[in-house]
């Protein structure tokens, strides 16, 4: 199988080492040698290396569409733009292809898929969500028979890593973060990260498959850790919880087919899995019918887990040769939660005794209270922070409130 790769990159290099170490295992694996012949990257530096992996330089994307023996084109050059029409133009082609581009994918998933279906090849994307844990292969495969209730986790490692530094260092966001830069955990411009747009984009993919949901990072509530304190962690810890940046897709209202879907900072027991997933590490729960619970954890960035997703996808392509997509088309029977219906449990806290008096006071539901802080039972989430508010106005002072994750 000859393959065409657009960007030798972080990834698209690990791609070229993991084959050239590889090739003999992962040809015997395949049923037949897998080998990039032609590479499009417009930086010269990386000429030398990628020829020394025996592949040719493509001039320009014609050069791989027009070759025939090519059947497989990788899409490693990220964002949406030029990646959307390169992407188009190789399917138009007749030429399968693998991509490890979240942005695009979250995006403009219907309309790619609408072209792969037309011209019978393959679009496969496993890495663009959580790199080498494979969640998407079996939303889309096995897991379908399943009726999927909920999808939960941590699934930006940048996000993980500076909360996990927080919590056991007692190191300050932007300590924490200058840190995470400084072993490759982060970007240069880590805002997609920190924003929680990087979130949003993988929930969104996974809402796709497991509920034929498409929405988009635009449609969702979408929060950064960006505000996060020190004082967070440290009163999170003190009532038996930890700081996680979660992304979740779940079916709060299965007669009405409502998803409740996004992104946010919110506590989680201490004792429950998600919290035991440290660094840059991601963890994504899968809860459905009759399957009960399915946990995934790995590292869900870097340049050779994703490298190993890619190639996935590729051997993946041997069996689909006949497939018009990896992702059939399944009928959407549901609708995204409005945000004025969402409803959460919540961790609140105060710098005056008494906060649980008022908060009762006000209609919130109190489950546990201590002198200063309070748990409370699920209240709709205006509520609570209608309450908050009035509270911080009225003089109360230092009130703070972040979600509980179940």
């Amino acid at each position: 199988m000859n393959v065409g790769l657009l960007g030798a990159g972080t990834v698209g290099g690990s791609l070229l080492e993991i084959l050239a170490r590889d090739g003999e295992r992962i040809s015997a694996v395949n049923g037949s040698p897998v080998r990039v012949t032609r590479v499009l990257e417009p930086d010269p530096s990386k000429h030398d290396r990628i020829r020394s992996f025996g592949a040719e330089i493509a001039r320009d994307l014609e050069d791989i569409l027009g070759d025939e023996s090519i059947e497989v084109v990788v899409e490693l050059v990220g964002r949406v733009d030029p990646s959307r029409d390169l992407i188009a133009r190789a399917l138009e082609g007749g030429k399968h292809v693998v991509t490890a581009n979240k942005d695009l994918i979250s995006e403009h998933l219907d309309e790619l898929q609408e072209i792969a279906r037309r011209r019978n090849v393959a679009l496969l994307f496993e890495a663009s969500v959580c790199a080498a844990i494979p969640l998407l292969k079996p939303l889309s495969g096995f897991l379908r028979s399943n009726r999927i209730r909920g999808i939960a986790g941590i699934v930006n490692g940048t996000c993980n890593y500076i909360l996990t530094r927080m919590a056991e260092t007692d190191s300050s966001l932007d300590e924490a973060l200058a840190e995470a830069k400084r072993l490759g955990y982060a970007e240069s411009d880590p805002s997609a990260d920190i924003t929680g747009l990087d979130a949003a984009r993988k929930i969104c993919i996974l809402a796709r498959l497991a509920y034929g949901l498409t929405v988009k990072p635009g449609d969702i509530q979408v929060e950064g850790i960006q505000g996060i304190t020190l004082d967070d962690v440290r009163a999170g810890k003190s009532a038996g919880l930890t700081l996680k940046s979660i992304a979740e897709a779940v079916i709060v209202d299965e007669e009405r087919r409502l998803v409740n879907v996004r992104v946010g900072p919110a506590y989680v027991p201490s004792d429950s899995q998600l919290a035991s997933i440290r660094d840059s590490f991601n963890g994504v729960e899968i809860q459905g019918q009759p399957m009960d619970t399915l946990f995934f954890v790995g590292r869900g960035a870097g340049g050779l887990p994703t490298a190993s997703a890619v190639l996935g996808d590729i051997l993946e392509i041997q069996r689909l040769r006949e497939a018009a997509s990896a992702l059939s088309s399944i009928q959407c029977r549901y609708r995204l939660l409005p945000r004025e219906m969402m409803e959460s449990r919540w961790f609140v806290r105060g710098s005056r005794p008494g906060l649980g008096e008022e908060l009762a006071r006000r209609g919130i539901p109190v489950e546990t209270a201590g002198e200063r802080s309070v748990l409370t039972g699920v209240t709709p989430d205006a509520e609570l922070i209608s309450a908050a508010g009035n509270l911080r106005e009225s003089g109360f002072g230092g009130v703070r409130a972040l979600r509980v994750y179940r």
